[in-house]
Order: C-alpha cells, then structure tokens, then sequence
C-alpha cells in the first residue's frame, strides 16, 4: 500500500493541472463559448483575408507566450485545440499545420519558463560548482537557446510552407 501511495503521490501536481483543465474543457463544452470563438475568430480572419503564413505564426507565438505561463504541453493544447483546430480549419489549413505551429511555440520556450518542474533540478545541479547560481542566472544562459531554437524551427516551418513540402504522408498544410 505505501508503493502506491508513493506512486500516487508523485503524481501529484500532474493531477492538480488535470482537474483544472477538466473543470476548463468542461465550462468551454457547457457554455459553448469555444465554438463561439473559434467561428467567430474565423470570421475575422476571413474578413481581413488572413489566410497565409502568418496566421500560423501568430499560433506559434501565442503558444510561446502561454507556455511561460502554462508548462504542461498537453495542457496546454487542451486549452487550445478546441479554439485553434476548428477555427484554423475554416481558414483551410490542416490539423497537422496547426499543431506543428503550436509545437514549435511550445517546445521554444518551455525550457526557460520559471514553472517548469524540473528548473529546480537544473538550478540544484549549476549549484554544485558555484552556489551563488540564481534562478535568472539559469534564465539568461537558455534564453539564447530558446531564441535559436525559436527561430530555426520557425524558419524550416516556414520553408516546409513555402516550398510546399508535405508534412506527412498525403498531408499539407491546406485542406483541400
């Protein structure tokens, strides 16, 4: 019994971040408010004629900016895909677009947000060889790592879209 009260116990914060992202997605399927702004933000995306690349950049940097806020990956998309894929969609781009655009944003900046559960471990180990280490220190020496990483993947996104370079099998970036 405490094998698995231990187990249980290092899920912990995992549960805490699923409850309330049940509670969100609950509200979002109760008050159908995602519909709403997922039809509605197609509208205005429709009206200002932005269909292009720079729809799926905005992903990108939205996803960068809530991933300081929000660490969890999974989480995250939770909140956005039932807002993004539809709305995205009635723009006329595929799923897989719009996810690897909120990957991109995700996984550029999950590595010098705060909240990140493991920025602790990686502070313990900078510790080691020199204890005046703080938590910005850390900070500083990836953000030149997240920007690189920001903008790299962003540029062969870009490529991948220009090019019209499939992004699996029988999948581009359009519907069609």
């Amino acid at each position: 019994m405490d094998r698995f009260a231990e187990a249980i116990g290092s899920m912990k914060f995992f549960l805490v971040v699923i409850f309330f992202i049940a509670q969100f997605s609950a509200y979002f399927s109760w008050t159908n408010i995602g519909l709403w702004i997922s039809v509605n933000g197609a509208d205005f995306l429709l009206s200002i004629d932005a269909t292009g690349f720079g729809v799926l950049f905005g992903v990108i940097v939205v996803s960068a900016l809530l991933t300081l806020l929000i660490t969890s990956g999974s989480g995250l998309w939770a909140i956005l895909a039932p807002i993004f894929v539809p709305m995205l969609m009635q723009v006329g781009f595929h799923p897989a677009a719009i996810q690897m655009a909120y990957r991109i944003g995700d996984g550029s900046t999950s590595m010098i947000t705060p909240l990140m559960p493991y920025m602790i471990v990686i502070l313990g180990f900078m510790r080691e060889w020199d204890k005046d280490k703080k938590l910005g220190h850390l900070i500083s020496n990836t953000l030149p790592y997240a920007i690189a990483v920001f903008v790299t993947q962003t540029l062969v996104f870009l490529g991948f879209y220009y090019l019209d370079i499939p992004l699996g099998p029988g999948i581009g970036f359009h519907l069609e």
